[in-house]
């Protein structure tokens, strides 16, 4: 999820981190935390328009040289399909969470 502050920095704490939200500069941040961030900040923070066609150009070299043989290629697959679909849906939040799926399945070792 793409947020970014409207008029004011916010610096945004939780007990692992933080998160500075300025204006015009959008930030990724997970579904969850993004809404959690827009429930306490209200109308100080909103979602941006995501760049569908970035991310799944990152999506594309994140998967390239998963093949068949690949343990990780089955979900991979799945979770291509449920971005597909959240893509067909205009739905980017059930996109980004698929997308984070994706990278934890890729980011273990074969």
């Amino acid at each position: 999820m793409l947020l970014e502050a409207i008029e004011t920095p916010i610096r945004y704490r939780w007990p692992q981190g933080k998160i500075d939200l300025i204006p015009g500069q959008p930030v990724d941040v997970s579904v969850e935390r993004g809404t959690k961030i827009l429930k306490k900040c209200g109308a100080k923070v909103r979602t941006v328009q995501p760049d569908w066609s970035e991310v799944w150009r990152n999506l594309a070299q994140l998967t390239n040289g998963i093949t068949k043989d690949d343990p990780r290629f089955l979900s991979v697959c799945v979770a291509l399909e449920d971005c597909d679909r959240a893509w067909e849906q205009d739905d980017w939040p059930t996109f980004q969470q698929s997308v984070d799926r994706i990278k934890a399945i890729v980011s273990r070792s074969p």
